[in-house]
């Protein structure tokens, strides 16, 4: 019998290195948080590709607690306002879980799909097999928030849908201000600007769905928030 995939959101209250430097950035204000991009680890420790987001002052004053630490190097490989991507070097000695956290190495049968840390949390988006598979991180520490079944997320657009968004996209019709009108779009797929405009508006609800769920997993603790992504 095939085996259904199952998205699961997990998280970690305590324990994690970047959780604690933006506990001590935050200085009581909300607005930091790290995603996760990219990490390579080894025996010495690791290197962790992130994106920091938050107001320019705690966004510096998170790199001054990273400077804090013996061992932990980086590189401000850009910024703006609002967010910095850096390269992290941190020591395994602040990697107490370093075997077990799923960002570090993918738990077995399950793959990561985002991350987001904040001072109130770790929170994890990854793909599994089965429940059963959830087992090897709970035993690290980590709580399983929710399990959801991939095919209930329904995010996939159709070929159609695909050629629809990529040639409305080349025209100019996501551009602000735009350059092509719906109306002109119809024209050229020789379809009614109604059609179109259903077309675009479903995969465009999917591709939304998507990113909540792949890139804000801290929103899918909101159960009332969940409930309706999955109906």
């Amino acid at each position: 019998m095939a085996r259904r995939g199952l998205v699961a959101v997990v998280s970690l209250t305590n324990g994690c290195f970047l959780q604690e430097a933006l506990r001590n950035a935050s200085q009581g204000e909300g607005d930091l948080s790290v995603r996760v991009l990219g990490v390579h680890s080894n025996s010495d420790g690791a290197e962790e590709w992130i994106m920091v987001h938050g107001s320019s002052r705690s966004i510096s004053r998170f790199i001054g607690v990273l400077k804090r630490f013996k061992g932990v190097y980086y590189s401000v490989l850009s910024r703006d306002p609002k967010s910095s991507l850096l390269l992290v070097r941190i020591p395994r000695a602040y990697c107490a879980g370093q075997e077990t956290c799923p960002i570090r190495r993918n738990p077995p049968k399950s793959l990561v799909l985002s991350s987001r840390i904040d001072k109130e949390k770790l929170v994890i988006v990854l793909l599994t097999t089965s429940r059963d598979s959830l087992k090897h991180i709970e035993e690290g520490g980590f709580h399983v928030e929710d399990v959801m079944r991939v095919d209930d997320l329904d995010y996939y657009i159709t070929p159609k849908q695909e050629e629809l968004l990529l040639k409305a996209y080349a025209k100019g019709y996501y551009r602000f201000p735009r350059t092509v009108s719906l109306k002109d779009l119809a024209a050229e797929q020789g379809v009614s600007v109604s059609t179109l405009d259903e077309s675009l508006r479903k995969a465009e609800a999917k591709i939304v769905k998507w990113f909540i769920v792949k890139e804000l997993p801290h929103s899918l603790l909101k159960k009332s928030l969940t409930d309706e992504i999955t109906k």
